[in-house]
């Protein structure tokens, strides 16, 4: 079948395999969102725990379910016939962008989800921990960035991290209210410092 495709025109092959390729990455993606999903959110409802239903109104697992149609084309994307070094390295760069991405936000919708469990607990209304969660979220969220423009870029993220000193500076500068709030906030609920009347 390829060699009547090929004999068609060259360019014939390598797009069919790769529209074979990605719509066959949106049925797994649709599967995989009917199926866990459904199965997840069942389970969620039927159980008496409360972290489950966190998870689940946080969308944590649908966000690690969008990991599985990007792992397909970054594993499937070399054996398209016919396609050149470079398409190819350059569709698995942002297959591998588009995953570290999803699990970042995974991982930032799994903080939300355990802060507003904690939150829900009584000893959260002398002690909350709302800024230290959001605290470790930007975190989360810079090392993300720069795993995913290396990821994308296809370099070393000590490479990015080296400059990351100049753009650390610009950023105090542009966010400086923002971060002497955030640091604020901190310290009151650390030192107890606030109590509501």
């Amino acid at each position: 079948m390829l060699e009547e495709l090929n004999s068609i025109h060259p360019l014939l092959p390598p797009v069919a395999g790769m529209l074979a390729l990605f719509v066959g990455a949106i049925v797994v993606n649709m599967i995989v969102k009917r199926l866990l999903m459904g199965a997840f959110h069942a389970f969620a409802a039927k159980t008496s725990f409360t972290w489950d239903d966190a998870l689940v109104s946080h969308n944590v697992f649908g966000r690690l379910a969008q990991v599985v149609p990007a792992l397909i084309v970054f594993v499937g994307i070399p054996f398209v016939p016919g396609l050149p070094e470079g398409i190819v390295q350059l569709i698995r760069n942002v297959a591998m962008g588009y995953m570290v991405l999803m699990l970042t936000l995974a991982l930032t919708a799994m903080l939300s989800a355990a802060n507003s469990i904690y939150a829900a607990s009584p000893i959260a209304k002398d002690r909350p921990l709302k800024g230290f969660v959001q605290l470790v979220q930007i975190v989360v969220w810079l090392f993300g960035g720069i795993m995913i423009i290396a990821a994308v870029l296809d370099r070393s993220p000590l490479l990015l991290l080296s400059g990351f000193g100049a753009m650390t500076a610009i950023l105090l500068l542009v966010f400086k209210d923002t971060i002497l709030s955030l640091v604020a906030s901190v310290q009151l609920t650390a030192q107890d410092m606030v109590r509501v009347g």
